[in-house]
């Protein structure tokens, strides 16, 4: 799908357009109050409303299938936002600034999350996108991934390479370092003997428990102890 998109976008040709005496050149221009303008990208986007006109263009090669979406704007309580995934609604407009960003009304107000990009931190990128979540409970709106509710917490992890699990009144999420995590690798948590382990390769042992911290790491309960090494 993602693919599909990329073509549509990158298909699209710059313009110039020429009002109120002035010759603007880019994407997506608006000729609106006197004013012209463009996106300087094909995934940027421009809207006239109230009086102005806006553009926005995204964050270049954040998306982490290599994709470049083209943004929207919306406009509405006397506010225009761009970006991505945009909400109005209490009185607010509010957009995620990259693809995979997410948007969400809860308790009264809009939140946003925009996931981190993955291959400028060493990550290795999943074949498609993967957008965030954002959970509401106990009074409380929190984005990321994995997202757990329980014991009067919410808690997301930071990447979707990560894990999160609810156990013994916690809730405890794992983000592997950076440079390390693999999407064929699913990190995992494990609760056992009144812990919480987060990790790869998680051990449940000898009133331990273990977890290696990378996707090559390894752990082995023997002679009472449990013992982890990461490569």
């Amino acid at each position: 799908m993602l693919s599909i998109v990329l073509a549509t976008v990158l298909a699209q040709s710059a313009q110039c357009k020429t009002a109120y005496g002035a010759v603007v050149c880019g994407f997506d221009c608006v000729a609106a109050y006197g004013k012209v303008r463009c996106a300087t990208t094909p995934a940027g986007a421009c809207e006239a409303a109230y009086g102005q006109v806006t553009c926005f263009d995204p964050p270049t090669g954040f998306d982490a299938s290599g994709a470049l979406v083209k943004a929207s704007c919306t406009s509405a309580f006397g506010v225009t936002a761009c970006g991505y995934g945009c909400v109005a609604a209490y009185g607010q407009v509010r957009c995620a600034q990259t693809p995979l960003g997410v948007c969400r009304a809860l308790q009264g107000r809009i939140e946003c999350f925009d996931p981190q990009a993955l291959g400028r931190l060493g990550w290795r990128a999943p074949a498609v996108a993967v957008p965030g979540e954002c959970k509401n409970a106990y009074g409380s709106v929190v984005c990321g991934y994995h997202c757990v509710a329980a014991y009067g917490q919410v808690r997301c992890a930071r990447t979707p390479l990560g894990a999160c699990h609810a156990a013994y009144g916690e809730v405890k999420c794992f983000d592997p370092p950076a440079g390390e995590g693999d999407f064929r690798i699913p990190a995992e948590c494990r609760s056992a003997f009144g812990q919480t382990a987060c990790g790869y390769g998680c051990v449940a042992a000898a009133g331990q428990v273990r977890c290696a911290q990378t996707p090559l790491g390894a752990c082995q309960a023997a002679s009472g102890d449990v013992v982890c090494f990461d490569p």
